[in-house]
C-alpha cells in the first residue's frame, strides 16, 4: 500500500490514512488548478437538451487532454486515477448518476458547486494548497518566500512564523493571531509546511518554515502509488454531497482570492 511517506512527506502527527487521503485533495487541487487554467476551456458551462450544468467537464476530454499533457499512455490507469478522485470526494457526475467513465458525461469539481464537506481532518490540506499555488506565484514569491537564516544556515523559499501570521491577519483570512497560529499548526501537522530543521512546532516566532517540497512535484500519477478506502461524509440529507459550509468560508475559483479562516 502507498503511503504519504513514501512520496517524500515527512513523519507527522496525522495518520496514515488521513495523509493519504489529505495527499489525494491535494492532487485533486492540482488536477482542478490544471483544467480550469486551459484554453480553450475544459471546465466551462456545457448544455445538454435543455438543462445548463455550470462549471463542469467532459470525462471523455479529460481523459484525452491527461493522455496528451501528462505522458500517460494507459486509458485505463487514468479511468483509474481518476475514480479515485471521485470516490474521494474531488469531483462528482452532475447528477451524480455515473462513476467516472471514459464517455460524454458531465462532471464538475465539489469546491466549484460547493458541496465539498470541509472538516477539520480535510480543510488544511485545502486551504494549505491554496496557500502555497497563491504565495509560490512568481510576483508573491519575490516578496514573501526569500532566503531566510537560522542558526548561521542558509534555507531557500522560506518565511518567518510571525510573516506567515502578519499575512493571514493583514488578508483578513483569519480573525486574530491565535486562529493565524491555530492554522499554522494545522498546516504544519498536516505536512503543507515544516520548520526547516525539524525542531519546531509552528510559532509566531522569527522561526524559519517551508513549504514541504513535495508539493512542487505533485503530479497526477502520483495516485498510482495510494490504496485508500474513500473517507466517508455523514450528512443528515440522504445526499453526502451537501456541504455544511457558511458563506464566508466558501472556496472560489483558482482565480480568486479565498477566505482562509477556521471552521467553528
Amino acid at each position: 500500500m502507498g503511503d504519504a511517506k513514501g512520496l517524500g512527506l515527512p513523519q507527522g502527527t496525522a495518520t496514515k490514512r488521513q495523509k493519504a487521503h489529505g495527499y489525494v485533495l491535494v492532487v485533486g487541487q492540482y488536477l482542478r488548478d490544471l483544467l480550469h487554467a486551459q484554453t480553450p476551456a475544459l471546465v466551462k458551462d456545457r448544455r445538454y437538451h435543455l438543462r445548463i450544468f455550470n462549471k463542469c467537464f467532459v470525462g471523455r476530454e479529460v481523459v484525452d487532454w491527461l493522455m496528451f499533457n501528462e505522458g500517460l499512455v494507459d486509458r485505463s490507469k487514468v479511468i483509474e486515477m481518476m475514480t479515485l478522485l471521485q470516490k474521494n470526494n474531488v469531483f462528482h457526475h452532475v447528477t451524480d448518476d455515473h462513476s467516472f467513465k471514459d464517455d460524454y458525461l458531465f462532471y464538475r469539481f465539489r469546491l466549484d458547486d460547493n458541496t465539498f464537506v470541509m472538516k477539520r481532518e480535510n480543510e488544511p490540506f485545502i486551504k494549505g494548497w491554496h496557500l502555497f499555488t497563491k504565495l509560490s506565484k512568481s510576483g508573491n514569491s519575490i516578496t514573501f518566500l526569500q532566503s531566510r537564516v537560522e542558526n548561521s544556515i542558509s534555507y531557500e523559499k522560506c518565511f518567518y512564523g510571525s510573516e506567515m501570521v502578519d499575512y493571514l491577519v493583514k488578508k483578513g483570512q483569519v480573525g486574530s493571531r491565535q486562529e493565524a497560529v491555530m492554522l499554522g499548526k494545522d498546516l504544519l501537522e498536516s505536512e503543507i509546511i515544516h520548520h526547516v530543521r525539524d525542531e519546531h512546532h509552528f510559532k509566531d516566532e522569527h522561526l524559519v518554515y517551508q513549504f514541504h517540497p513535495h508539493l512542487e512535484t505533485i503530479k497526477l500519477s502520483d495516485l498510482l502509488n495510494f490504496d485508500i478506502k474513500p473517507i466517508r461524509i455523514s450528512s443528515a440529507s440522504s445526499s453526502p454531497t451537501i456541504s455544511y459550509m457558511t458563506q464566508s468560508n466558501k472556496l472560489h475559483s483558482p482565480n480568486e482570492d479565498i477566505s482562509i479562516g477556521l471552521l467553528n
